[in-house]
């Protein structure tokens, strides 16, 4: 039962029973200004909102206790009859907050009042009818037949009729147009389903929306790659040295730097030279000639040109320490670079000396070239030597590096093919400056650029993978359980004089926020009532399942129908 606090005298008096304030409005303590409070409520609002003030009837109340034995105790009111409830609601007699408050035999009353009432009011409209056709009659008789005189008597009989009975009838056909009105609202108001909360774009799209997918791991990549037979496999098969074929791909994230790139080249170039052919002593000198034309002339450098001067009478038998002076010159340059040497030139740039630097190194790789090919021609020994010597130095560093550079691997299988899943977008431009395939010959490893002459490969191809791949591994758990609706709502209408009502409860709605494991924010997904019921925080929801799932930014409450307000 509800509670109530009264503002009295200038003071909050109560909580007071409803009851109790039914007895204080018949006592005339409380009118229908006196302001009141619900309970829980902090607004103040006129008694008349809550309770009826058109009957003088006492309401009698329920009790489950058991009554006291005196003459004034009431019994226990019985529920009244269906059609008893209509017809008070019908004639704005009660209501529906009201009416089972009466009991039955003061509905009786209210009703047999109620209804004297009206058939009086049709028993003077049924007279002045007959007083007007009676009035025609008798002019009729007495000679009254004339247009004038006919009219006149009409005239008369319509204002008698309209006096005695406009009103009545005015207000009977008011009452009832209200009253169905509010009868056939009533049962809309009761059956009008609410709407769907607002909002609610279906999932899917939206985590595909949020998915955040690296360039990095985005692709599917695949190649091939084979030893060429021509200029690698079959001059190792002429020289019996043992060749495993399994190539492996290292991938790097970064360009290869310049000098790990020129141990990758002076490591093929070294391979060329142990599998090269022997040559008659008298090719010797004019590849020496070709190599002095190669020198790395640098103008605005004055050493270049003294070191130039310098080899231009470079003998065969003296190729190792010409490769030791052009070290040694590069050493030089590269400490000028740094800025910790002087210039022998105001015009060159440090920048200018590394470059010449570089250069350097690389002549005197091919110094040594030549040097190891005239070896080999000389020494059948030496073919196995330079092999060894070149992998337990410039090799080792090479494989080391390559080893501690976190490059991705890939083996190929057994026909050479190369597949990579999640790697960036790779090229066949991008594998020749961040990739090196390697192999075994002997128990050596051995590792070239994309490009060397000893391979063979295949197009490079790098497919995108689609989100829907990468969306169906998010995990996004349950953070929170949300239900909106069971709020009353309440239709309203005047009949008679009385305001009549009909409380409809908004049904529940539920939600769940979800977010993944970084999320900073949540979605807001509307689900089934079961759903709902079954699930607990922490929990995973399926992604096929949450991708059908509409999405609000609010947890909204369901739509109330047009005739319905919330209260």
């Amino acid at each position: 039962m509800r509670q109530f606090a009264l503002y009295i005298d200038e003071a909050v008096q109560g909580p007071f029973s409803e009851y109790e304030v039914q007895d204080m409005i018949h006592s005339g303590k409380v009118t229908a200004e006196t302001l009141c409070a619900p309970a829980g409520s902090e607004n103040w609002e006129p008694v008349s909102n809550h309770f009826s003030f058109g009957s003088n009837l006492r309401l009698t109340r329920r009790t489950t206790e058991k009554p006291a034995a005196s003459e004034d105790t009431e019994p226990v009111v019985p529920r009244l009859d269906h059609d008893i409830r209509r017809r008070l609601l019908m004639y704005g007699l009660a209501d529906a907050a009201s009416v089972d408050q009466i009991s039955p035999i003061q509905a009786d009353i209210l009703i047999r009042e109620t209804e004297t009432r009206i058939r009086r009011q049709i028993l003077t409209r049924q007279i002045s009818t007959f007083a007007c056709i009676g009035a025609g009659a008798i002019g009729g008789w007495f000679g009254l037949t004339n247009d004038a005189a006919l009219g006149t008597l009409g005239g008369v009989a319509e204002s008698v009729a309209k006096q005695q009975d406009a009103k009545a009838n005015t207000s009977w056909t008011n009452f009832c147009r209200r009253a169905r009105e509010f009868a056939e609202s009533s049962v809309t108001a009761d059956t009008a389903p609410f709407g769907e909360p607002l909002g609610g774009a279906v999932a899917g799209p939206i985590l595909l929306s949020r998915l955040q997918v690296s360039e990095e791991t985005a692709y599917n990549f695949a190649t091939h790659v084979d030893l060429n037979s021509e200029t690698l496999v079959g001059p190792l098969a002429k020289f019996g040295i043992t060749l495993e074929p399994r190539r492996t791909l290292h991938l790097l994230n970064t360009d290869l730097p310049e000098d790990i790139l020129r141990k990758a080249r002076a490591q093929a170039e070294t391979l060329q030279l142990v599998i090269s052919p022997l040559l008659d002593n008298s090719q010797f000198e004019p590849m020496r000639d070709e190599l002095l034309a190669k020198f790395p002339d640098a103008a605005e450098i004055p050493d270049a040109a003294r070191l130039r001067s310098e080899l231009s009478g470079l003998r065969i038998g003296e190729l190792g320490m010409a490769a030791d002076k052009v070290l040694f010159k590069a050493r030089e340059a590269e400490t000028i670079a740094e800025g910790k040497g002087a210039k022998s030139g105001a015009a060159a740039s440090p920048r200018a000396y590394g470059a010449w630097a570089a250069r350097l190194r690389d002549f005197a790789a091919q110094i040594n070239l030549l040097r190891d090919r005239i070896r080999i021609n000389t020494d059948p020994d030496a073919r196995r030597k330079v092999w060894s010597d070149f992998n337990l130095g410039t090799g080792a560093e090479l494989a080391a590096w390559v080893l501690s550079h976190g490059a991705r691997v890939m083996e190929s299988d057994e026909q050479g093919d190369l597949r990579l899943s999640e790697t960036t977008n790779l090229r066949a431009e991008t594998l020749q400056r961040r990739a090196l395939v390697s192999f075994r010959i002997n128990s050596d490893t051995v590792f070239l650029p994309w490009d060397s002459p000893f391979l063979v490969t295949g197009e490079v191809t790098s497919t995108r993978i689609p989100n829907e791949t990468f969306l169906a591994r998010e995990r996004y758990k349950v953070v929170s359980l949300i239900e909106t609706g069971g709020k009353r709502h309440v239709f309203r209408a005047d009949v008679g004089g009385r305001m009549l009502s009909v409380f409809r409860e908004s049904p529940k709605v539920h939600y769940l926020a979800v977010a993944r494991e970084k999320d900073t924010d949540v979605l807001t997904v509307r689900v089934s009532e079961a759903m709902f019921r079954a699930a607990k925080t922490g929990d995973v929801i399926p992604l096929d399942a949450l991708a059908k799932l509409p999405v609000h930014a609010t947890p909204n409450e369901p739509v109330a129908p047009n005739c319905l307000t919330p209260e």
